[in-house]
């Protein structure tokens, strides 16, 4: 006798001696029917004494009874109901009884018509009604448990207080169906209609509602605790006071939700937008904010304790009634939001956008703010003690009264701040920047604490300026020679004439920056970003800007021989008379760019991008062109003495009084040249 036999007789058993009742003996004819004949013996002994029809725990002797009476919607229901939980072998002796006229010919309810039918009470767990019509039908107060209702026909049905609990109503219409005080825990509603239902102080926790269409549906003070609404479309939908702690509703269109008070701790809303929801008094403590859409000038007056908002967009948001300790804020973005005299201790905000936001007197003591945009923000009186503000952008920050005591400057930008009357006690600034603009406390020395003055003519050689924001910055003449410059923001910076000898420039960003005249030999540069500079006559002798972005740059009579332009991008740019003698331009893009006069002798350009350059008069002897690509080229009166050609596509190039003495052209497409 085996584990599982052993246990379901002793459930029969404690069945058999329990309470009689309709749902006891169902669940003995189901064991009976699994136990066989020593199942049906234990009960017919113990059973006797039940009241008839329970009398006697085979299911036929009450089927047969309802199946030889006239049908009804209810008797119908509860034949199909009662044979389909016993067991298949119940279902087909009952069908072989049954001989009522269609649609009650059959115990399987796909399509069965019990519309406007009264079956309020009725016992019908498990019940068989797949696709079934029951328009309007009173099923108040009845036991669906564990129905399959799968593309059933509910429209205005009446299931006030009915159990359907595990039931399956898959793309059922519910239609303006009541549904009040109906309990659906882990019910599955999958594309489910509840267009203008009454789902009111409905229990629906753990059910799924994904895909559900529930507009203008009631669902106040219902319980959707962890329920699963993704990609559900929610429009005016009632739910206030509702329940919907640790509830999925990622990927969900929510348009005009009436959510009052409504208590969503726990439950994921991650990029959802929320711009034109009214999140007035809401619970959205611990919830998954990340990446949301909550911009606006309205005030939020949430709970949000405790809740993930990384990456959410709060900007311009009147947050000052807003509960936010120990929210995750790193990466939000907060531009112009108001947070005046908020209690924000320990608060996340590395890599925010708080730019022009308004924090005045806000605490923000230990809080972390590395890498944040605080440029224009208002921090008048704020209390930064101990606050990690590393590599923080505070450009034109008013920081006056602020409390900086203990904080971690270190590589922030102050250009233009206002640190008057501010209290920095033990504040740490090495490598922090600030400007002619800067204006700082009475009788405090930047310098001394470390800081670097970002003004022209300034003396930096070797100083560390790592990922800096000098957008922009007024740096003509300054000595940067040797100075660590990697990752640094220098769009728009005026570098002209300044030394950058031996500077470490990898992957800085320098596009639109005026470098012209400035020493930029031996410099590291690879993957640097140049889109748009000046550099006309700069000198980058030696200089590695392997794989840099110079797109459209201007190059005209720079020093770049023996630099490594390898694999770079000079599409467009102008190399008029620059001298690139013996540089490596292997792989590198220079269609359209202007190369007029430009020195390329014994420069190796091997399968160079040079398509459409305008190359009239260069000197490309001894130069390495081998598997370039010159067609429609203008290298009209260039020196190509003795350059190796073989392979090159030259074809429709123009050649005319071009130097090709000794040049080696084996291979090469002259076709149209």
């Amino acid at each position: 006798m085996d584990r599982d036999f052993r246990d379901e007789l002793a459930a029969l058993r404690a069945l058999c001696h329990d309470t009689p009742s309709r749902a006891a003996w169902l669940e003995i004819c189901r064991l009976v029917q699994r136990l066989g004949d020593l199942g049906e013996h234990y009960a017919r002994a113990h059973c006797a004494s039940w009241p008839p029809p329970w009398d006697q725990p085979i299911a036929t002797t009450a089927l047969y009874r309802m199946v030889t009476g006239p049908p009804t919607p209810r008797v119908w229901a509860e034949v199909a109901t009662t044979a389909h939980y016993i067991g298949p072998r119940v279902v087909t002796f009952a069908t072989s009884f049954i001989n009522w006229p269609p649609p009650w010919d059959t115990l399987e309810g796909r399509h069965t018509k019990l519309a406007y039918a009264d079956l309020s009470d009725a016992a019908l767990q498990r019940a068989p009604l797949r696709g079934a019509n029951l328009q309007k039908t009173n099923l108040s107060r009845a036991d669906l448990q564990h129905a399959m209702l799968t593309d059933a026909l509910l429209e205005g049905a009446e299931l006030e207080r009915a159990t359907l609990d595990r039931c399956d109503l898959d793309r059922a219409d519910l239609r303006w169906a009541n549904l009040a005080h109906a309990s659906l825990r882990s019910a599955s509603l999958r594309a489910a209609q509840l267009e203008g239902a009454n789902l009111s102080h409905a229990q629906l926790s753990s059910a799924d509602l994904s895909g559900a269409r529930l507009v203008s549906t009631n669902l106040s003070g219902a319980d959707l605790s962890d329920t699963l609404l993704t990609d559900a479309h929610i429009a005016r939908a009632d739910l206030s006071h509702a329940q919907l702690s640790g509830t999925q509703l990622a990927g969900a269109l929510l348009s005009q939700p009436n959510l009052h008070r409504a208590n969503l701790s726990h439950a994921n809303l991650a990029k959802m937008n929320l711009e034109e929801v009214h999140l007035d008094r809401v619970r959205l403590d611990h919830a998954d904010l990340r990446g949301a859409l909550l911009a606006g000038r309205a005030p939020l007056t949430a709970d949000l304790r405790g809740a993930d908002l990384s990456g959410a967009d709060l900007s311009g948001r009147d947050l000052r009634q807003a509960t936010l300790t120990d929210a995750t804020l790193t990466g939000a973005h907060l531009r112009r939001a108001r947070l005046s005299q908020r209690p924000l201790p320990g608060a996340r905000l590395d890599d925010a956008d708080l730019a022009w936001a308004d924090l005045e007197g806000c605490a923000l003591t230990s809080a972390r703010l590395l890498r944040a945009q605080l440029i224009g923000a208002n921090l008048q009186g704020a209390d930064l003690q101990g606050a990690d503000l590393r590599r923080a952008r505070l450009i034109g920050a008013d920081l006056q009264r602020a409390r900086l005591d203990r904080a971690d400057l270190r590589g922030a930008n102050l250009r233009g701040a206002d640190l008057r009357r501010a209290s920095a006690s033990e504040a740490r600034l090495t490598d922090a920047i600030y400007d002619g603009s800067t204006r700082w406390p009475d009788g405090f020395d930047p310098d001394a604490a470390g800081a670097h003055a970002i003004t022209p003519g300034v003396a930096l050689s070797h100083g560390s300026l790592q990922g800096a924001d000098l957008h922009a910055a007024a740096l003509q003449g300054a000595d940067l020679q040797g100075a660590d410059l990697q990752g640094a923001l220098l769009r728009h910076a005026d570098l002209s004439g300044a030394s950058l000898r031996l500077a470490n420039l990898v992957e800085a960003n320098l596009d639109r920056a005026n470098l012209a005249e400035a020493d930029l030999s031996h410099a590291d540069l690879p993957t640097a970003h140049l889109a748009h500079a000046t550099l006309r006559a700069a000198c980058a002798r030696q200089a590695n800007l392997h794989g840099a972005s110079l797109t459209h740059a201007d190059l005209s009579r720079a020093d770049l021989s023996e630099a490594d332009l390898s694999s770079a991008d000079l599409q467009g740019a102008d190399l008029t008379e620059a001298d690139l003698q013996r540089a490596l331009l292997n792989q590198a893009n220079a269609s359209r760019a202007n190369l007029q006069g430009a020195q390329l002798a014994g420069a190796s350009l091997r399968a160079a991008l040079l398509h459409q350059a305008r190359g009239r008069g260069a000197n490309l002897s001894h130069a390495d062109l081998r598997g370039a690509e010159l067609h429609h080229a203008d290298l009209r009166k260039a020196l190509l003495s003795h350059a190796d050609l073989r392979g090159a596509l030259l074809h429709w190039t123009r050649l005319e009084r071009a130097d090709l003495t000794g040049a080696d052209l084996r291979g090469a497409d002259l076709h149209g040249a």
